[in-house]
């Protein structure tokens, strides 16, 4: 799919999108309907004035190859409700979450983050993930894939490592050290 030339980052983006790793995986769909609507979601955000990545479990397993079966996607650079009045000229969207408020697309295995308190910065909106390699943002329209915790070296050495130490409490569970 040929990439738009006046592709631009919303500005905040810029100076973080220079400091990290990137790479170019080969973005396959489980469905073409998933693509279609990737492609959709895409240009609605951007002509709102937004940048969205391909985030979590999508871009991990676009990384390694597999074709994404669900989307996993963040927005930089819209609030909630500019994101929530793009999303309706196509789609029926559904606010879902209490900690981490996400959208969710009705009829559609989609799920979509604001990122507005990490004012831009991928480096920041990272730090909130659970483990490194769900730490990978792929933007569609380029097809740069930004690794800012080295999760994509975890990926290739098949380790999962945990970045969000305070996840367990999140979920009940209490954290000991290994062996003990």
């Amino acid at each position: 799919t040929p990439r738009p030339a006046a592709h631009t980052p919303v500005p905040a983006l810029r100076d973080t999108l220079s400091r990290v790793t990137t790479i170019r995986p080969e973005l396959r769909f489980a469905t073409p309907r998933l693509a279609d609507a990737l492609a959709r979601l895409a240009d609605f955000i951007r002509h709102a004035g937004g940048q969205l990545f391909v985030v979590g479990g999508s871009a991990r397993d676009a990384a390694r190859g597999e074709p994404v079966t669900e989307l996993d996607l963040e927005v930089f650079g819209l609030g909630d409700a500019a994101l929530l009045e793009a999303l309706t000229r196509g789609f029926d969207p559904q606010r879902v979450g209490q900690h981490f408020p996400v959208i969710r697309l009705r009829g559609l295995p989609v799920d979509i983050g604001c990122s507005e308190e990490s004012a831009g910065d991928l480096a920041e909106a990272a730090l909130r993930r659970d483990f490194t390699c769900n730490a990978l943002y792929l933007d569609p329209e380029t097809g740069e894939l930004h690794d800012p915790l080295g999760g994509g070296a975890d990926l290739e050495a098949r380790v999962l490592l945990l970045y969000r130490l305070g996840l367990g409490g999140d979920y009940g569970f209490a954290w000991t050290p290994h062996g003990t």
